[in-house]
């Protein structure tokens, strides 16, 4: 055999496994992007990719990306375990005209970490964050904002948990969508401010949810959003949300419970908050349940309502005042005034 053949032949064999390195190599445990950087890049601390959708391919399940200074760095889509960082000082921006600026589909059993990231929806984007699969997702430190239908919108079965955050809906938009139809989702919202305007919503939970609110604030406007939290359950799908040391101001219903006409499929614990500044305080309707802890009920128009198949309960520590009514339809709540 010619010594040209031999050495084809031995190119040939050898392909695939250059292939294989060249791969290994391409798959980093970290990448960076910056605003200086090419997408022709490795993606390396010494040559950065420019946007967060390059480097993503550049980078090892499980690793991290992280963006070196302030920029634009593109929207991005994720199906695999990985962290997504904009350090302190960095303003790493995602913003989508189209689409959702972040999409989340990764493996059941994956995390998905999304740390100090300033996430803007403009035109016709319908989310900020889109959550359609992953074992675990964490949204830290984050700014959410625009016009999108839902600033974070998720889909069970899994967990997430929002820290730090501030995420504001455009006008008649939902702020955070939890949905468990596929099966249970579990979330928790902690140290954040949800802001909602026109006949927008903080928080909607359907489905298979449960969920923790705490040291937060849910905000509507002075003409009222619609909902501060909207729970609702139904058959063999019960929805249960406790809130914690939190404020809910400037909705119609501040908290609204819907069992859907299924008893005890809608939930919602409130211990140590406030829901003040609202047409109605607490709303329970169809089956849903309400029960109050140490919790202040104020300057609403009316604190507290229940249907005849719905209940609102007390533990006799909670403080009903400075309401146009305290009570609203044939809700009774036991108690001397004021302390109920």
């Amino acid at each position: 055999m010619h010594t040209s053949s031999r050495a084809l032949l031995r190119f040939v064999a050898a392909a695939p496994f250059a292939l294989c390195a060249a791969d290994a190599v391409a798959a980093a445990p970290r990448t960076f992007v910056a605003s200086t950087g090419s997408d022709a890049n490795a993606c390396s601390l010494a040559q950065p990719c420019r946007t967060f959708g390059s480097a993503i391919l550049n980078t090892m399940p499980g690793g991290e990306i992280v963006a070196l200074d302030s920029a634009g760095y593109g929207a991005i889509i994720i199906t695999k375990a990985v962290t997504v960082a904009g350090p302190p000082g960095v303003q790493a921006s995602i913003t989508a005209a189209s689409g959702y600026a972040v999409t989340v589909n990764a493996g059941t059993s994956d995390r998905v970490v999304l740390r100090g990231l300033d996430i803007i929806t403009t035109g016709s984007a319908s989310n900020g964050i889109s959550i359609l699969s992953a074992g675990e997702v964490v949204i830290e430190d984050c700014d959410i904002s625009g016009v999108a239908s839902y600033g974070v919108g998720a889909t069970g079965p899994g967990l997430l948990t929002i820290s730090r955050a501030r995420i504001d809906a455009g006008i008649n938009q939902t702020a955070l969508g939890v949905f468990g139809s596929a099966g249970e989702l579990r979330f928790v919202l902690e140290d954040s401010r949800l802001h909602a305007s026109g006949s927008g919503v903080a928080i909607i939970a359907v489905g298979k949810i449960t969920g923790i609110v705490r040291n937060s604030a849910l905000l509507g406007t002075s003409s009222f959003a619609t909902y501060g939290v909207r729970a609702e359950g139904s058959a063999g799908k019960t929805t249960s949300i406790a809130l914690q040391k939190s404020l809910v101001s400037g909705f119609v219903y501040g908290v609204w419970a819907d069992g859907q006409g299924v008893s005890l499929s809608a939930n919602v614990s409130i211990g140590d908050s406030d829901i003040a500044g609202n047409q109605f305080g607490l709303w329970a309707v169809a089956g849903g349940t309400i029960a109050l802890s140490a919790s202040r009920i104020t300057q609403n128009s009316f604190g507290a309502t229940g249907d005849a198949n719905s209940y609102v309960f007390t533990d006799g520590r909670n403080f009903f005042g400075y309401n146009t009514n305290d009570l609203n339809l044939s809700t009774t709540l036991v108690g001397p005034l004021g302390i109920r």
